[in-house]
């Protein structure tokens, strides 16, 4: 959720990923405290052995997910919802949120609130540029657009082998008994100065993905969010994700609840440009149009 992959923090919660798994994937993410710091404190060695290699695994999450002529067939998505924002467990605000993908790498996410305005943040495939009531349009350096194509997308969740290719199967775990599997995984393109790593959770039943942490530093930045998926619904012979939950170390927690899914929709590549956001809001005309697609 490209909302939420600004926030800066200094301590890593990747033991947040627990939380859908303790219940499944058609559950909220809950779990008791103690489960939560338990998962903080495992190491590599403390996991359980695995039966299955990464191969095996990540078959099974796309075998999961639809299969691949299914997934093939995706290449555009646009969402709707509405979104939760709290800040060390107090209300910071409802908002409606409209979400926008199109591969192999734009995405575009807009927030309404009547608090806090609308605010918008989008990756043209090669900048990332936000536009908020408070501020107007700001373009994010090289570095901070870094971050804010770290986390997995809905089409990158469908293409998880190309979005994270250096992936490492580091053992399994048990949470209330759930079995799930745990993977490491490196940003393609690591930065010598980084520690950027990200850590994913599958579901040992349904080989679906419960949930993704971001940890580390780039440029100075630091940057630790897990976000959580749950109801998982088909749309157009994929499954994904309706239910998001994102939070910070920072007390930060954000969930989204999407009211609908489309797939391949037109989306031209102007509407994820900075200049067709200053010009018009999405909304106000088809989605497809103006633009060369």
């Amino acid at each position: 959720m490209l909302l939420l992959q600004r926030l800066v923090s200094a301590i890593s919660i990747c033991a947040f990923i627990a939380l859908v798994s303790v219940k499944g994937q058609d559950s909220p993410a809950s779990g008791p405290e103690e489960d939560i710091w338990k998962i903080i404190s495992m190491s590599d060695e403390d996991f359980g052995p695995v039966t299955i290699s990464l191969d095996e695994l990540l078959d099974s999450n796309i075998k999961a997910i639809g299969g691949k002529p299914a997934i093939a067939r995706i290449h555009a998505l646009h969402a709707e919802g509405d979104m939760q924002t709290n800040e060390s467990d107090e209300f910071v605000a409802n908002s409606s949120v409209e979400e926008y993908e199109k591969g192999p790498n734009k995405f575009k996410t807009v927030s309404d609130s009547p608090t806090a305005g609308r605010r918008v943040i989008a990756f043209d495939g090669r900048t990332t540029w936000e536009v908020s009531t408070a501020k107007g349009l700001e373009r994010l350096s090289k570095v901070e657009s870094r971050f804010s194509n770290s986390e997995l997308s809905l089409l990158g969740m469908l293409h998880i082998r190309e979005s994270l290719p250096k992936m490492v199967l580091v053992g399994t775990a048990k949470i209330r008994e759930r079995l799930v599997y745990v993977v490491d995984a490196d940003p393609v393109d690591l930065d010598k100065n980084s520690n950027l790593r990200f850590r994913l959770l599958f579901d040992g039943d349904t080989k679906l993905l419960s949930a993704f942490c971001l940890n580390g530093s780039l440029g100075g930045l630091v940057d630790v969010i897990a976000t959580a998926y749950s109801d998982y619904r088909m749309v157009n012979g994929v499954k994904l994700p309706f239910r998001v939950i994102d939070e910070s170390s920072a007390g930060t927690r954000v969930v989204l609840v999407r009211t609908g899914i489309e797939a391949n929709v037109p989306l031209t590549n102007a509407i994820f440009s900075a200049e067709f956001e200053s010009r018009s809001k999405i909304g106000s005309r088809p989605v497809g149009d103006p633009g060369v697609q």
